[in-house]
């Protein structure tokens, strides 16, 4: 959201569907070839697909860059990384542990325990790539430090992308960017045909008064108060399974 404020950056919802693009070409690619089909021609157009969503999104407010933060695709950066030579790798990197009390909270006990082998599994495969690519195409920023110097850390990644600063960048609403109206501004198609809002409130969301009153402190959405939330007792048998399955990545990254 804090790209997307700026502007000449669009950074629209999570679109997840390349994942089953590339999942279509690596299980059907012999009736592909049937078609007289080549790769390069069939990710020519998976490419021309993507760029064409996010464009429409970028257009509406005249912006000439666009991003996409489904994190699924740190799994497949290769395969996005085939489709675009030249794009730029953000990775952010949170504690588990705040991970995990934040699926508990949204998603339940059960989905919580995913986080398990799912935040190793992402953050290695990130990792991974990351290390065999030049400085200026992969970058990892922590949660952590973007929410206790949220202008700091988008200054150094506005300038690591070739980006002017803007004051636009910390002064983004969060409430404004996922309201109603800005869900129906964005459909293009037939006014009786517009999706309902999917924005809902959950319980695990609420914070108490003191919580949103140091959030407060930022004035601009950025919110610190869940940084650190994932180590109480609450959390403790979770905490210790992550460190089975993540501990030697965790000492790695500080998260000790």
């Amino acid at each position: 959201m804090m790209l997307d404020a700026h502007p000449n950056i669009s950074c629209g919802p999570e679109t997840l569907f390349l994942t089953w693009l590339q999942v279509a070409e690596q299980n059907s690619w012999r009736r592909l070839v049937r078609f007289g089909i080549t790769q390069e021609q069939w990710r020519a157009h998976v490419r021309e697909l993507f760029t064409w969503v996010h464009e429409q999104y970028a257009r509406r407010d005249g912006k000439t860059r666009w991003a996409d933060k489904s994190p699924g695709y740190a799994l497949m950066l290769d395969y996005v990384e085939s489709l675009f030579p030249d794009c730029q790798v953000v990775h952010v990197i949170r504690d588990p542990r705040d991970v995990l009390d934040s699926w508990r909270r949204r998603w339940g006990v059960a989905r919580a325990r995913r986080v398990l082998q799912v935040w190793p599994q992402h953050v290695s495969a990130a990792r991974s790539f990351g290390a065999t690519r030049p400085p200026d195409r992969y970058t990892e920023i922590r949660y952590e430090e973007l929410v206790r110097d949220p202008e700091g850390v988008m200054r150094g990644l506005l300038e690591w992308i070739g980006e002017p600063w803007d004051d636009a960048v910390m002064s983004f609403k969060q409430d404004e960017l996922h309201s109603e109206d800005h869900e129906r501004a964005i459909w293009l198609g037939r006014p009786d045909e517009r999706p309902a809002p999917t924005t809902r409130r959950t319980p695990g969301r609420r914070r108490d008064a003191e919580a949103r009153e140091v959030d407060q402190l930022h004035g601009n959405g950025v919110f610190s108060s869940s940084v650190g939330i994932g180590i109480r007792p609450v959390n403790l048998a979770y905490a210790l399974m992550l460190r089975r399955t993540s501990g030697a990545l965790m000492r790695e990254l500080g998260y000790h």
